[in-house]
């Protein structure tokens, strides 16, 4: 059975507070209005280009998939030579296989470099389309409109590795589950910022299915996990249930009830991913904070009190440019805004100045491989880096930067 709980009104809600937060930033009704129109028109745009363009992309993949096949191939029959030339070239008596599988190795190597030449090939005709397409249509969904409704980050090691018990914390929204990660880890206020108003939109919408929301009817607004989730976006479903977000309409702010009401009457052209260029809506991987790291109602009730007591605002504005977003924050996490590691450490330096501590994810990227004590980037800006949690593909690195006792 579910876990009920009294249903917020627009009396009891914090919407009135965060709506005078969005008036002050300049997130007005007729901003929210206007940026839907704006998608609808290059949505438009978008399928006449995919009609015009589709076609050569998909005669390109047809020509890749095989080609990217034996590459594959390749790459794993040499990763098995050498793991055989490994195992017996210090052994007695097996000198003559150990030089055999070496000119093997030599051949398959060199099979290799010539496969992955014709793959790159290949990915620079499609690259190329792709290129014509956005110089025809002249821009593109950029960060700031795209919709991610999941992330690429490791969202349990944000709740158990990084300590905000007690804290103040200011993260980037996303997909609005790092602010709920750190309000599950103990956190006492939490300022959700991003220049993306579509992250912010998702964000006050899951603070308000948490306050006022069973886990049932949680899962049943976004998706029972992550997976879900995804499977929605991939069969261009309705991404947010129309009968759960009934119920929670009312605690939303003016601009939050404008803007769900104008995207989920917008069709699937408009919302999701074309043939040619990412849609507006995107899904990374198949994970979300609610239905894969919180799984049980008993977790999520602990969490939604917590949702309830935990001050939670919100701003709009680029952290690169406006460091003050963070003043005053005890923890402050960037997830990957920067892409490069090198850029993102810069912002971390200059956030360093109003926040104690920043928390940076590599997104599943490796390059926390380059992160080394003597590491130029970090020495130059005084920065001492530290791993939290380490994770490729579905969870990436997770980085805690300080400033080092010499630059404080």
């Amino acid at each position: 059975m579910s876990i009920e709980r009294n249903r917020p009104t627009a009396d009891d809600t914090p919407a009135s507070a965060i709506r005078l937060e969005y008036e002050s930033q300049g997130v007005s009704v007729q901003k929210i209005k206007d940026f839907v129109a704006n998608l609808q028109l290059f949505g438009k745009d978008l399928d006449f280009l995919d009609e015009r363009f589709g076609p050569q992309i998909e005669a390109i993949r047809i020509k890749l998939a095989p080609e990217q096949k034996e590459y594959d191939r390749l790459y794993r029959e040499t990763i098995l030579l050498e793991e055989r030339i490994q195992e017996i070239q210090w052994s007695e008596g097996y000198e003559a296989e150990v030089e055999n599988l070496r000119r093997d190795l030599d051949r398959v190597w060199t099979e290799y470099a010539t496969q992955q030449e014709t793959v790159r090939d290949l990915q620079r005709q499609e690259q190329d389309v792709h290129d014509r397409v956005r110089r025809y249509a002249a821009r593109d969904y950029s960060h700031a409109e795209a919709f991610y409704v999941t992330s690429s980050d490791n969202l349990r090691a944000l709740r158990e590795r990084v300590d905000v018990r007690g804290k103040k914390a200011a993260t980037v929204a996303g997909n609005g589950d790092f602010w709920q990660a750190f309000v599950d880890g103990g956190a006492r206020e939490v300022v959700v910022f991003d220049m993306s108003l579509p992250a912010l939109m998702y964000s006050e919408l899951k603070l308000a299915a948490l306050r006022g929301l069973t886990f049932d009817e949680y899962r049943d607004l976004i998706g029972n996990d992550g997976k879900e989730i995804v499977d929605r976006v991939e069969r261009m479903e309705p991404f947010i249930r129309q009968t759960a977000y009934a119920r929670i309409r009312r605690a939303l702010t003016p601009q939050a009830q404008n803007f769900f009401d104008l995207i989920l009457n917008l069709d699937g052209a408009e919302l999701y991913p074309p043939t040619l260029a990412e849609g507006f809506i995107r899904a990374r991987n198949r994970e979300a904070f609610v239905g894969d790291i919180v799984r049980t109602e008993e977790e999520y009730a602990a969490l939604a009190e917590r949702a309830r007591k935990v001050s939670v605002r919100f701003a709009l504005g680029d952290i690169n440019a406006s460091p003050k977003i963070a003043v005053g924050s005890d923890v402050a996490y960037l997830s990957n805004i920067g892409y490069r590691l090198d850029v993102s450490l810069g912002i971390a330096g200059r956030l360093l100045a109003d926040a104690q501590t920043v928390i940076l994810s590599t997104g599943g990227s490796r390059t926390i491989d380059r992160i080394t004590p003597d590491n130029r980037v970090t020495n130059d800006l005084g920065l001492s880096v530290s791993v939290l949690a380490t994770g490729y593909g579905s969870g990436g690195t997770i980085l805690e930067v300080t400033k080092t006792s010499s630059a404080r």
